[in-house]
């Protein structure tokens, strides 16, 4: 059935980036050069490596390779004619030509990019699995993007942390694609993120570093910047030699974000309103974004006066306290400390109230007549793992006024956990009772990520269509309804 793409409708770099031998297929070795005279694609209609050689166009070229060809012409286009991302090198005749050479075989995984030196600079061959053509022409299409993009990285910076280079090819992928197929894995990854926002920023494993293609879009979204501006963030982590370093210099220059901390920081307020909290002033109504019914899940203070602790457990990583109205008192005293620096935010009516804090040192925060401003919530962010404990304490009594408040006429709070879940196991929380169409989805990646081995050369629907070879739009759309004010369409990047 469907296969491991479920998360990560991808992939992974070849460890090590560099070296490895190219492939032997299984039978005889065929070739199709791409229109564009960049890529070769090598497959055989031989032994376990045989691609399903349907063609439904009828356009003398198997499907599969169509959808492949389809793939890798999307992602040239918008990231490199487009956006000005520098071209891999050539392979100095390797595979035949020098053209970029693309294996198709089975494989433990979607795909892989292989990086190597070239006379040229740093050129790139990939490898595809043409099972994937089981789940649909768009899906191997997507993952044929994804891999190309890791090879525009390789072009660029080699030695980053891989979370980085798996983080940036999930965000091209699924601002460039879209299928139902695409939207259960999108969405997926989504969950998991929000489920895991205690871990590192940069966490790998259980698939958060695709995952992490959240960080990317929040970067984009919050500073309402072009495409291309992905690619600045790519130049300033090969220049400073680091991912870290490079988002330092670049967060501020590109995004408008003064540190990391703080852009971690703003991040957690971000991933509070996502999915089914969006309130339509932050997130792009773009490919990438979230439709489950999915959301942070928050240590619940309940009933007041209420205490607890939470752990920070990787660096850049946030933890959420919920206050839920008690429409009985007036005023809120919050009290949070942690043992290492750390942002404090509280979410009510207006904007967050901020206090950064030193290790040990309390950040106290009061919120008069709370009970008008709807729920309360409070995020911890800590550059650091930490440990963090909060106190909360309500006094007076609450007096309806002449305006009615929330606990005067209530309605839908716009605070208020949403009844998602994420089960545990595969890398994905624990979490409350959740609605039927969330666990679905997430019991499905979640099956199909973990199990042991998957059907190769699954048959597609016969109804699958080979994705157009379109210019990937530029302007960022948002849906219908409350948005913030913009400054103008995305600009094409010159």
């Amino acid at each position: 059935m469907v296969a491991a793409l479920v998360l990560a409708a991808a992939s992974c770099l070849a460890a090590p980036l560099w070296g490895g031998a190219r492939p032997t297929l299984s039978g005889a070795a065929e070739i199709h050069d791409t229109a564009d005279g960049r890529f070769r694609l090598h497959y055989t209609r031989a032994g376990d490596d045989a691609i399903d050689a349907s063609d439904d166009d009828r356009d003398g070229v198997p499907d599969v390779l169509g959808h492949a060809e389809a793939g890798l012409a999307t992602v040239w286009e918008a990231f490199v004619t487009d956006d000005g991302w520098p071209s891999p090198a050539g392979d100095d005749g390797q595979g035949g030509d020098d053209r970029l050479d693309v294996y198709l075989r089975v494989l433990p995984s979607n795909g892989y990019a292989h990086g190597e030196p070239a006379a040229g600079g740093t050129t790139c061959w990939m490898e595809l699995d043409p099972g994937v053509i089981g789940l649909g022409g768009a899906t191997l299409a997507s993952v044929a993007g994804h891999e190309l993009h890791h090879c525009l990285q390789f072009a660029v910076a080699t030695g980053l942390g891989s979370w980085i280079y798996e983080a940036t090819s999930t965000y091209a992928q699924y601002l460039l694609f879209a299928d139902p197929t695409l939207a259960l894995a999108r969405d997926a990854l989504w969950r998991l993120r929000l489920a895991a926002s205690e871990g590192a920023l940069d966490a790998t494993g259980g698939q958060l570093e695709y995952a992490a293609m959240v960080w990317l879009k929040y970067l984009l979204d919050r500073a309402d910047a072009p495409r291309a501006a992905l690619l600045a963030l790519w130049q300033a982590m090969a220049d400073a030699g680091g991912w870290e370093a490079g988002h330092a210099a670049a967060l501020p220059a590109v995004f408008g974000v003064p540190t990391l901390l703080d852009g971690a920081a703003e991040l957690a307020v971000w991933q509070w309103f996502a999915c089914d909290r969006d309130d339509g002033t932050r997130w792009a109504d773009d490919a990438a974004r979230c439709e489950l019914a999915a959301d942070v899940r928050p240590a619940d203070a309940t009933p007041l006066p209420a205490s607890g602790t939470a752990a920070i457990e990787g660096r850049f990583g946030s933890v959420y306290v919920h206050v839920p109205r008690d429409c009985a008192t007036a005023d809120l005293a919050i009290e949070v400390t942690a043992d290492a620096a750390a942002v404090v935010q509280v979410l009510g009516a207006g904007a967050p109230a901020r206090v950064d804090v030193a290790a040990g040192a309390p950040a106290t925060v009061a919120v008069p007549d709370w009970n008008r401003a709807g729920d309360v919530v409070v995020i911890a962010t800590a550059a650091t793992p930490a440990a963090v404990t909060w106190t909360v304490a309500a006094s007076g009594a609450y007096a309806p006024a002449a305006t009615p408040g929330p606990c005067d006429a209530p309605a839908a709070d716009e605070l208020d956990p949403g009844d998602g879940a994420a089960p545990a196991g595969c890398g994905c929380r624990g979490g409350g009772a959740g609605g039927g169409a969330a666990l679905a989805l997430v019991a499905l990646a979640g099956a199909l990520t973990c199990r042991g081995a998957r059907r190769r050369r699954a048959r597609r629907a016969p109804s699958a269509a080979r994705p157009a070879r379109r210019r990937a739009p530029t302007s960022r759309r948002r849906r219908p309804g409350p948005r913030r004010s913009r400054r103008g369409s995305r600009r094409r990047a010159p």
